[in-house]
C-alpha cells in the first residue's frame, strides 16, 4: 500500500495502549459487529462484490460509526486474533472493510505489461508458448507479482504460466489487485502483532481485552474461564449431534467412525483423537467411555484388557498420572505432514482421502440443506492442496462466520461457541 493510503494499516500508533479501555472495548465492539457482518460476503472476487459489501455497509452506518478511531479499533482486533491464529478470519473482513473504505481510489499497478510477439520470450520459453491465450487477437497483460498476486490463485480467475499471472483487459482486475495486494500485505504484517502480543510488559487488563475481542468475533458471547470452557465442551451424550450439527472436524470425524466400524485404534491414531477431544473440552471420564464403547463392542475385547491396555494412556493425555504434565492437540500444519499408510486414520483427509471420499464423508455424517454449494466451495482450495483452506471454507459454509482456528480443538470451540451463540 501507498504511503497515506490508510496508512495506519502499517504499524501501530503507541497512541493506542494510552486510551482507556473502556472507550476501546466500545469503539471495538463495534468494528467487530461490521467484521462478523462482512463474513456474510460469500466470495471476494465476483462482479457483485462490492454491491454486497457497500450495501451491507450502508446499513451498519447507520446504526454505527466505523470511522470513528479506526486506527485503535483496528490494531485492537489485529492484535486479537493474531495472539488467538484466528488471523485468517480477520484478514478476509479487513480486506473487504478496506476495499469499500479505498473504492473511489484506483491502485497503482506494478509490473504490468501488454503481451507482444516482442516480449513473449522474455516471460515464457518457447517449449511454454502453445499453452499461451490468443494475446494476438485479444488484449492480454501479463504480470510477475506473483507472491503479491497469490490470492487469486485460489479463484481460478487468472492464468498463470512459469510464475507469471495472464490477465485479459477488463474492469476487474484493478480491484482484483487491489484485494489481493491488501491481503499480502495483511499478512506479511503478522510478525509486528506477535511481537506486540508477546512482549512481557503489555498490560495484563490490555491483553484481557485482546481476549474479550476475540470472544466478540462469534457475537455476544461473554467472557468464560479455562474451567467453564470445559465444561461447555464435548460430552459423550452430545457427540452424535454436534456431528451432525458440524462441530467436529473431518479429522476427528474420520477417527470416531473409524474405532466405530472396526473397533480398534493404533496407538498414533489414539493420541490424535485423545488430545483432540481433551483440548476440546471432553471430560476424561466421557473419553474413556467413548473408547470403551467402541473397543469391547460385540466381545471383541474384554474391559479388564481394555483398563489395562488403553485406559492409562488416556489418563497420561490428560495430566491425571505419570509426569502429569498432559498432551494438546497439534497445529493443523503438523497434522497435514502426518500422512497415514493404508488402512489408517490419523492425519488430515483432506490431504490423504480422495475428493470423493471427503464428499461422502460430508453427505454421510453432516446434514446439509444445499450440498454442491458446500461441495463445490470445499473443492476450490482442495483442488490447489490448500488443505488447511478447505477445512476452513467447510466451517465458513456450515457456520457463516469465520474460519475454524489454527487445530482441530479450536475449530471445535468455534463451532460450539457459535452454535451456542444461536440457541
Amino acid at each position: 500500500m501507498s504511503e497515506g493510503e490508510f496508512a495506519f494499516y502499517t504499524k501501530p500508533n503507541p497512541a493506542i495502549f494510552d486510551t482507556q479501555l473502556d472507550k476501546l472495548q466500545n469503539i471495538v465492539s463495534i468494528r467487530m459487529k461490521y467484521c462478523r457482518d462482512m463474513q456474510g460476503v460469500k466470495d471476494l472476487f465476483t462482479s457483485e462484490t462490492m454491491d454486497d459489501i457497500s450495501s451491507r455497509m450502508n446499513k451498519l452506518n447507520d446504526l454505527y460509526r466505523l470511522q470513528e478511531s479506526n486506527e485503535l479499533s483496528y490494531w485492537v482486533c489485529r492484535l486479537a486474533m493474531v495472539s488467538t491464529d484466528d488471523s485468517e478470519w480477520l484478514c478476509r473482513a479487513e480486506t473487504m472493510l478496506y476495499l469499500y473504505l479505498t473504492q473511489s481510489q484506483q491502485p497503482k499497478i506494478n509490473n504490468l505489461e501488454r503481451l507482444t510477439n516482442a516480449n513473449v520470450s522474455l516471460y515464457f520459453p518457447p517449449h511454454l508458448q502453445h499453452l499461451l491465450p490468443d494475446y494476438q487477437k485479444d488484449k492480454y497483460f501479463v504480470c510477475k507479482d506473483f507472491e503479491l498476486l497469490s490470492p487469486l490463485l485460489q479463484v481460478h480467475l487468472y492464468q498463470v504460466l512459469n510464475r507469471v499471472f495472464i490477465i485479459k483487459q477488463n474492469s476487474m482486475f484493478e480491484t482484483h489487485y487491489k484485494t489481493a495486494k491488501f491481503i499480502s500485505e495483511f499478512k506479511s504484517k503478522t510478525e509486528i502483532c506477535s511481537q506486540i502480543f508477546n512482549d512481557s510488559s503489555l498490560d495484563p487488563d490490555f491483553k484481557q481485552l485482546l481476549l474479550k475481542t476475540q470472544m466478540l468475533k462469534f457475537g455476544a458471547v461473554q467472557m468464560q474461564s479455562m474451567k467453564e470452557q470445559v465444561k461447555n465442551g464435548l460430552t459423550l451424550d452430545g457427540l452424535e449431534s454436534l456431528i451432525k450439527r458440524g462441530a467436529l472436524p473431518l479429522c476427528a470425524i474420520r477417527l470416531i467412525r473409524h474405532m466405530q466400524k472396526f473397533n480398534k485404534l493404533k496407538y498414533q491414531e489414539r493420541l490424535q483423537l485423545t488430545t483432540y477431544l481433551y483440548d476440546a473440552g471432553m471430560k476424561v471420564e466421557d473419553t474413556i467411555s467413548l473408547f470403551k464403547r467402541s473397543f469391547c463392542a460385540n466381545g471383541k475385547m474384554t474391559e479388564d484388557k481394555f483398563k489395562k491396555e488403553y485406559e492409562y494412556n488416556i489418563q497420561h493425555v490428560y495430566g491425571n498420572v505419570g509426569a502429569k504434565k498432559g498432551a494438546h492437540c497439534q497445529q493443523c500444519s503438523s497434522i497435514i505432514e502426518n500422512l497415514p499408510s493404508t488402512g489408517f486414520a490419523f492425519g488430515c483427509p483432506f490431504r490423504s482421502m480422495t475428493a470423493h471420499e471427503i464428499e461422502d464423508m460430508i453427505t454421510t455424517n453432516i446434514p446439509y440443506n444445499d450440498y454442491p454449494k458446500l461441495l463445490a466451495n470445499v473443492r476450490k482450495p482442495l483442488d490447489l492442496k490448500y488443505y488447511e483452506a478447505a477445512c476452513h471454507h467447510l466451517f465458513q459454509e456450515i457456520f457463516e462466520v469465520g474460519t475454524g482456528g489454527s487445530n482441530p480443538a479450536k475449530y471445535s470451540q468455534a463451532a460450539m461457541s457459535k452454535i451456542k451463540g444461536a440457541e
